[in-house]
């Protein structure tokens, strides 16, 4: 089980941010969100919350930096498990600013690391009523609650909630397909699983949710915003971003064991309901990404065999 922490970016970064307002505005953002959401899909492999809005009125002064960099300890030890620690600093930072939606969020998370999982959930609901920029990473973590408590009613009504709410649900996709699975649901399994396959194989899907969780960033910026927006409003398919590092996109679908793994589950779910015919291309798909899962191989050498029998009678 994972939780979505809000992360803060350092003063270096912001200035990197300010360095947009140049000439070519709009094709800097668009690269700059290929490459930055490339990156976060290798080293985190999870939905990753980008520059917060309050972050772009800080002046790194005073009580607001201070705020910042206790929650940026907190977030180191939570990270690295040293849970008092990171409750410690993730409250001084709330006592410098009470309102700081992030480090509420990321303490209920600290909380449900721990197993405090009531305490989390009345943490996450307080952060919620005071109406978050972005509420699908405080409803993607109750969903995680809630599942790890075996509510999995709950769990699947707030994975709902943050599909409605996330710009690019990917991940949402794929946790909400895995309880599908281990739940024997066929039929929803494969919707849901097909979704997030989707969402991965589109270039123009990353690209444009990362522009819409960006939004919410930049509004204190008009020049940035606006630029942002005319992109939303423009309509581009793939062909439109295969000028922006495509060959690095395919690179990385061809290395995604994530991917292998839902291909496999897809083909597993289809075999479940002696589908063979579309259960054994999904199984050639996971083993042609990862060739060395061995529950692909054993599915494939299954279905293989058992395409076999049926054709002896």
């Amino acid at each position: 089980m994972y939780f979505l922490l809000y992360i803060l970016h350092s003063k270096k970064q912001k200035q990197h941010k300010n360095a947009f307002i140049l000439p070519g505005l709009e094709s800097r953002i668009i690269k700059y969100f290929i490459s930055t959401a490339y990156v976060l899909l290798i080293v985190f492999s999870i939905i990753a919350a980008f520059k917060p809005a309050w972050l772009s009125k800080m002046s790194y002064m005073g009580k607001e930096v201070e705020a910042s960099e206790a929650m940026n300890f907190a977030d180191n030890f939570s990270r690295k498990g040293d849970f008092y620690n990171a409750i410690y600093e993730y409250k001084r930072a709330l006592k410098i600013e009470p309102d700081l939606i992030p480090a509420v969020s990321n303490l209920a998370v600290t909380y449900a690391k721990m197993g405090k999982f009531d305490k989390a959930i009345a943490i996450l609901n307080k952060a919620l009523k005071q109406n978050p920029e972005n509420p699908y990473l405080i409803y993607h973590n109750l969903a995680q609650i809630y599942l790890f408590e075996n509510h999995k009613d709950k769990a699947i009504d707030y994975y709902k909630k943050t599909l409605k709410t996330d710009p690019y649900p990917l991940y949402t996709y794929i946790d909400l397909g895995n309880l599908y699975f281990r739940e024997k649901q066929w039929d929803i399994t494969i919707s849901t699983f097909l979704k997030a396959v989707n969402y991965r194989l589109s270039m123009k899907a990353f690209y444009e949710g990362n522009l819409k969780k960006e939004l919410y960033n930049y509004k204190d910026e008009p020049e940035v915003q606006n630029a942002i927006k005319k992109l939303i409003k423009k309509k581009v398919d793939e062909k439109d971003m295969k000028i922006y590092d495509y060959p690095l996109f395919l690179k990385l679908i061809n290395d995604d064991k994530m991917l292998a793994i839902i291909y496999d589950k897809i083909g597993y779910s289809y075999a479940m309901k002696n589908d063979l015919l579309n259960a054994i291309p999904y199984f050639h798909k996971a083993l042609k990404i990862f060739p060395d899962y061995k529950p692909a191989k054993q599915n494939l050498n299954a279905a293989v065999e058992q395409q076999k029998n049926n054709k002896q009678f």
